[in-house]
């Protein structure tokens, strides 16, 4: 499907933070840019932190409170792609840290902005659309339309049964609402068969199990984002899919 495969599917869970340590003592706090059950993605504006340091990890406002063993693999600098941090690859045997960064987000919630103004739905633009969005909620996709817009990246929107009148070749990204895992992996089958090198982001309102999450990375998904659907938080992650350059997603 014209993408990278990961071992393990990616998680955004907005609002969760987590506390770093190096030999018992504290090196900050930072905010979990995306988990896996294989590491986790923490932001740092001014990352010191080198390769291959060993990092003990306290997700702070989990229910119960976690900590887990992990070592740095990566270290993105300021003015990269993505956010600058720390990429990090958790030991072996660590227990469910995804489920313990959603319960984290989950006590930080963050309320949507509103969206600025209506916007069409329900008719392809002129320009060939180069992002699909479906969710249940009509202000989530007007929202999310908007912040595209604002940067000229052509979208359209559907509710969830009107999939099909979005799937066109031209597209280069798709967030899903899914209400199951059978579900999202439907969406994505349907979306790459008419726009093979599509990535694939999936919006559940619940975390599915580790071996929900594997099917669905298994299936093409590039990642999983939980509550709250901050826009502009998307709206990042959008970017990123396109490999840091929001022309890209605009080309023909």
């Amino acid at each position: 499907m014209g993408m990278e495969r990961r071992q393990f599917l990616r998680v955004a869970c907005r609002g969760a933070i987590a506390e770093i340590f190096v030999q018992g003592a504290s090196v900050g706090m930072h905010s979990v840019e995306d988990v896996s059950d294989g590491g986790l993605f923490l932001a740092s504006p001014s990352p010191v932190l080198p390769v291959n340091t060993h990092v003990e990890v306290h997700i702070v406002d989990s229910k119960p409170r976690v900590q887990c063993q992990a070592q740095v693999v990566a270290v993105v600098g300021p003015g990269e792609a993505r956010p600058s941090g720390y990429a990090l690859k958790l030991e072996a045997g660590t227990e469910d840290v995804v489920a313990a960064v959603a319960s984290a987000s989950a006590a930080r919630p963050v309320k949507p902005p509103a969206p600025r103004r209506p916007t069409s739905e329900h008719s392809l633009p002129s320009e060939m659309p180069r992002v699909l969005i479906v969710l249940h909620s009509a202000g989530l996709r007007r929202a999310l339309c908007d912040a595209l817009g604002a940067f000229r990246v052509t979208a359209v929107a559907f509710a969830p049964g009107e999939l099909e009148r979005g799937l066109v070749k031209s597209l280069r990204v798709a967030l899903f609402e899914m209400v199951s895992v059978d579900e999202g992996i439907d969406r994505m089958a349907a979306l790459h068969a008419k726009a093979p090198k599509a990535r694939a982001l999936l919006f559940s309102r619940k975390l599915p199990d580790p071996v929900g999450r594997k099917r669905l990375q298994e299936a093409g998904a590039d990642q999983l984002v939980l509550p709250p659907l901050e826009p502009f938080d998307v709206l990042k992650r959008l970017f990123t899919k396109a490999r840091g350059d929001l022309s890209k997603l605009n080309d023909a």
